[in-house]
C-alpha cells in the first residue's frame, strides 16, 4: 500500500489521526471511492482528501492499522455523517471575515432577444436598469467592496440588451481605480467587433458562457429569436471566433435532454471543425432540469447517464471538454446564495442572493444597509437528511440548499451517479499527474 496523497492539512488539523485499537470492531467507511488504474486500485477519502494505492496483488486486509489511521476503516457504531457535518461546521469557523462584498452578479435587464422554451424567466416581469441605477450600483459596489478586487458577472435576460448599463458601471469602476474583472452569460447574438473590443478592454470580461443546444436547425427552434433571423447560428459562431481572438475564454454550454441528445453529438463535430485546438475554448455538457414545465427529461436514470457520458467522452476525445482538477478541500459554500461575499443586483437596484430568483426573495437594496437577515439565513439551510444521502460517498463535499431550484426535487439517482463518475475521473487524473511530478 502506498499513500499517494496525505489528508488535507485543514481537515487533518481538525480531526487528527484516528487511533487504532486492536479490540475495536471496524467497518469500511462510506466516504471512500475506489477506482482501478494501471498500477492497481486507488482509494480516495471524500472527507479527508487522502488517496491510497493498492498495487496489483496487494490485499487491503493486510493493512488494517493503516486503514484505520487514515479513516478508511471506522468503528462499527461511528456516525460518519454527523461527524462530517461537525467537521464542516468547524472548518467554516476558519473562513476569513466576510464583512465585504466582492462578487456581484448584475442583471442589466430581465428582457431577452431569445425565447428559449426552458427559460425560468419566461413569465418574469421585464425590467431594464436605468442610467441612474447603473451609476448608483457602481457607487454601491465601490462602497461595500472596501477596496478589494471586485468580480462581476453580467447576467440577464440577455445582458447585452442593455450595453449602456455595463458601460456606466465599468467606466465608474475604472475611473475610481478599482481592480475588477468580469464574466458574462450571453446567447452571443448581439456581439460585433466593436462590442467584443469593449468587452475585453473596458468591461474586463475574461470568460463568456454561451449556450448552444444543437446544430443550426435545432438551435434556431430552441432559441426562437425575436428577429426570425436564419443566420443567427452562423452569427453566434462567428462571434465566438471574435471573442477568442480577443483572448476572451469561451465555454459553450450544451443543455442536454432526451430530445436533443443525438443532435448534440453532431454539434460536437461542428464545434471541433471550427474551434478544435483553439486556446480558451471549451465545452460543458449539462443535463437539463426542469424549473418550469416539461423540458424533456430522460425517462430513466440509466438512459440519462448513458447519453450524458457518451457526449462527455466524445468531448474528452476531442480535447474540448472543460478542464477540472481534483479539489480535495471541503467546499465552504454551494454557490453565491450561501456566500456572504456574493450578491445579486437587480435592474431596479434591489438585491437578492440567487440569479434564478429575479423577483422574489429580495434581501435589500443598493440604497440601504438594511438586510433581511432571516431570508439570508434561510438561503444557507442545507439538505442533510435525505434518504438518498445515507450511503452516499459524496456526502462530505456535497452541499444542497433547501431553497435552490436545482434541488427542489432533492438529489436524484442520476445526479448522484454522475457526480460519483465525475469524481472518479478526477481521482484517476490526479494520480496520473502525481506520477508525472514524481518521475
Amino acid at each position: 500500500m502506498r499513500v499517494v496523497l496525505e489528508p488535507v492539512r485543514q481537515v487533518r488539523k481538525v480531526c487528527g489521526q484516528q487511533k487504532y485499537r486492536p479490540d475495536e470492531s471496524y467497518r469500511p467507511t462510506q466516504f471512500c471511492i475506489r477506482t482501478e488504474c494501471d498500477d492497481g486500485v486507488l482509494w480516495y477519502h471524500t472527507l479527508t482528501g487522502a488517496m491510497l494505492l493498492f498495487a496489483h496483488g496487494e490485499m487491503p486486509q493486510d493493512y488494517e492499522r493503516e486503514l484505520v489511521e487514515y479513516r478508511f476503516l471506522v468503528p462499527d457504531a461511528f456516525d460518519e455523517r454527523q461527524y462530517a457535518l461537525q467537521i464542516r461546521r468547524v472548518l467554516s469557523m476558519f473562513l476569513p471575515p466576510s464583512d465585504k462584498r466582492t462578487s456581484f452578479t448584475i442583471l442589466t435587464t430581465t428582457d431577452c432577444n431569445a425565447r428559449c422554451f426552458y427559460c425560468y424567466e419566461l413569465n418574469s416581469r421585464r425590467m431594464t436598469m436605468s442610467d441612474k441605477t447603473a451609476r448608483d450600483a457602481a457607487d454601491y459596489i465601490l462602497r461595500v467592496s472596501g477596496g478589494e478586487k471586485v468580480k462581476l458577472s453580467w447576467f440577464g435576460g440577455e445582458p447585452l440588451y442593455n450595453l449602456r448599463a455595463i458601460d456606466i458601471i465599468s467606466e465608474k469602476l475604472r475611473e475610481s481605480g478599482a481592480e475588477y474583472s468580469s464574466r458574462m452569460t450571453s446567447n452571443g447574438y448581439l456581439f460585433d467587433e466593436e462590442i467584443v473590443k469593449r468587452a475585453a478592454d473596458l468591461w474586463h470580461v475574461r470568460h463568456l458562457q454561451i449556450t448552444i443546444d444543437g446544430t443550426k436547425e435545432r438551435y434556431l427552434k430552441t432559441k426562437a429569436y425575436i428577429y426570425h433571423d436564419d443566420s443567427a447560428y452562423e452569427r453566434v459562431m462567428n462571434n465566438i471566433r471574435l471573442l477568442l481572438e480577443h483572448q476572451i475564454r469561451v465555454t459553450v454550454r450544451l443543455n442536454m435532454n432526451r430530445n436533443n441528445a443525438d443532435n448534440l453529438m453532431a454539434l460536437c463535430g461542428e464545434l471541433f471543425d471550427r474551434f478544435g485546438g483553439r486556446e480558451g475554448f471549451a465545452v460543458c455538457p449539462v443535463l437539463l432540469k426542469s424549473f418550469v414545465g416539461d423540458v424533456g427529461e430522460f425517462d430513466t436514470d440509466d438512459e440519462a447517464v448513458a447519453c450524458y457520458m457518451k457526449l462527455k467522452d466524445k468531448l474528452h476525445q476531442m480535447a474540448m471538454l472543460t478542464r477540472e482538477s481534483l479539489l480535495r478541500e471541503l467546499p465552504a459554500h454551494r454557490c453565491m446564495a450561501d456566500n456572504n461575499t456574493c450578491e445579486v443586483i437587480m435592474p431596479d437596484g434591489s438585491i437578492g442572493k440567487c440569479e434564478h430568483f429575479s423577483e422574489a426573495d429580495i434581501i435589500g437594496t443598493i440604497y440601504s444597509s438594511d438586510r433581511d437577515q432571516a431570508l439570508i439565513d434561510l438561503w444557507k439551510e442545507q439538505i442533510t437528511d435525505a434518504e438518498i444521502c445515507r450511503d452516499c460517498p459524496m456526502f462530505p463535499r456535497c452541499i444542497e440548499l433547501k431553497k435552490c431550484a436545482w434541488a427542489k426535487d432533492g438529489c436524484t439517482q442520476t445526479v448522484k451517479r454522475l457526480r460519483i463518475l465525475k469524481l472518479t475521473e478526477l481521482i484517476r487524473a490526479a494520480y496520473r499527474n502525481q506520477k508525472k511530478c514524481e518521475s
